[in-house]
């Protein structure tokens, strides 16, 4: 199970940058690439295919001036000359039709050169497919009409080659940061994906990741191996320490409810085995806090709205008053016992210290939310941050009649945690301002696969 991360704050970091480090990988590699390829388009149109449009504008205005001069003297010679030239020439006598603004950058070139001369005609160019360019000059009393070919105005050979190395270079260049951001990022995806397996008990985890990637990754790696093995270490150390000191209670305590077995009744043999009784639920308690550290590894989809109901009619049935709001259908994946037995620890807390439990369960996107509300006293805030900490018993804040050593909210944390999820109380406050209840808050995240 993941945990639940919290949103990123910004609408760039939200929306637009993206979210994986494969992700930022390509993005740092490849945005850098496109960027030098369309400044490299830049400049090619704006010096090479700009100045060679210029160059072949010109010899195409000199050749319509020729041929206008020579037109002049002798018509006949002035339409053989520009054939030659590689331009079809027609002169009539009728006023110049007018000029149209230029949508195309060949164009808008050839007008801009066309300005420089001294040209006493109004002009107009277009495009003629599938391959010729008609250009037109007049005035009020005659019109000269041209007709060549569009590779005399531009050459798109160069263009083509450069429009085919861009995109092949793109397509070579996006391959390759493709195949080294994927290499880069798949020991850090291993690593967080063995973290999280670490952090939901899964003690082993760590022991099976490869050591491999940059030296930055290895060194990571390396470093968590240790430190996953030194947890372990600690925590076999202590709970192998509590347990058999809890073990090695129950002999003395057996013996100790035999020798009273055989005593007469009295009010301190009333008093011995109460504290023997005692005595037995902290053990058990601290059995139970020790097991439940260990790796949880049989997980399976959970119906928290049939479990939390069932929960929810056992407390009813013994004559509590417990409410149940359902809004959506909630499922997780996890282990079945342990989800129960917190919740049902939560509830049991509940109705100890006041007199009716609510519990809601809210489905949203991503994670289920179950707010379990009491009226008891609440808890003092000042000592809140406690309250999770094992062994750490509240009861002046609550009630100074109520056993256990401490362990429920802290085993119920526990988890929560290992399947993902967190637990928040906060104490209930009316109108006024005045505590008048706990809040437990469990957020779990949802188990998408089975259709919820």
């Amino acid at each position: 199970m993941t945990a639940i991360l919290k949103p990123r704050k910004g609408f760039f970091r939200r929306y637009l940058m993206p979210k994986t480090i494969y992700g930022r990988l390509l993005l740092i590699i490849v945005l850098p690439v496109v960027m030098v390829q369309v400044f490299s388009l830049f400049v090619f149109y704006e010096r090479h295919w700009t100045q060679t449009t210029r160059v072949l504008s010109s010899n195409i205005i000199r050749t319509v001036e020729l041929a206008i001069r020579t037109h002049k003297v002798d018509d006949k010679y002035a339409t053989a000359l520009a054939s030659q030239l590689g331009v079809d020439m027609s002169h009539k006598m009728q006023p110049f039709a007018g000029q149209k603004p230029f949508d195309d950058a060949t164009g808008k070139v050839f007008y801009e050169v066309y300005q420089g001369t001294n040209f006493p005609y109004k002009m107009q160019l277009r495009f003629v497919p599938p391959s010729g360019v008609l250009l037109e000059l007049g005035n009020d009393y005659e019109t000269y009409t041209f007709t060549f070919h569009e590779y005399q105005l531009y050459t798109t050979v160069t263009a083509k080659l450069v429009w085919l190395w861009t995109l092949f270079i793109g397509f070579v260049f996006a391959i390759i940061s493709i195949v080294f951001a994927r290499n880069q990022a798949r020991p850090i995806k291993k690593l967080s994906q063995a973290m999280i397996a670490f952090s939901s008990g899964n003690k082993t985890a760590i022991d099976t990741l490869a050591v491999r990637g940059s030296d930055e990754v290895r060194q990571a790696i390396t470093n968590m191996k240790l430190m996953a093995e030194r947890i372990n270490r600690h925590q076999k150390q202590r709970t192998d320490m509590l347990s058999g000191i809890s073990h090695d209670l129950r002999t003395p305590l057996t013996r100790m409810k035999l020798q009273l077995a055989l005593m007469d009744d009295s009010p301190e043999k009333d008093i011995l085995n109460g504290n023997i009784t005692d005595l037995e639920t902290l053990i058990n308690e601290y059995l139970q806090f020790t097991n439940n550290e260990q790796a949880i590894t049989d997980w399976t989809p959970i119906n928290l709205n049939t479990e939390i109901g069932e929960l929810v009619k056992k407390w009813q049935a013994v004559g509590h008053t417990v409410s149940l709001t359902l809004y959506g259908t909630s499922h997780i994946q996890g282990h079945k016992t342990s989800i129960v037995r917190m919740l049902d620890n939560i509830i049991n807390n509940g109705l100890r210290y006041g007199e009716t439990v609510d519990v809601t369960v809210v489905q949203s996107p991503k994670i289920a939310t179950i707010t379990i509300a009491d009226d008891g006293p609440g808890v003092d805030p000042d000592k809140m941050g406690d309250i999770f900490r094992p062994f750490v018993r509240l009861e002046e804040s609550r009630n100074a009649d109520t056993g256990g050593v401490g362990l429920g909210l802290s085993i119920a944390l526990d988890v929560a945690t290992k399947h993902g999820g967190n637990i928040r109380l906060d104490n209930r406050t009316d109108t006024d301002g005045n505590i008048c209840g706990l809040v437990a808050t469990i957020s779990l995240p949802l188990w998408h696969n089975s259709g919820a």
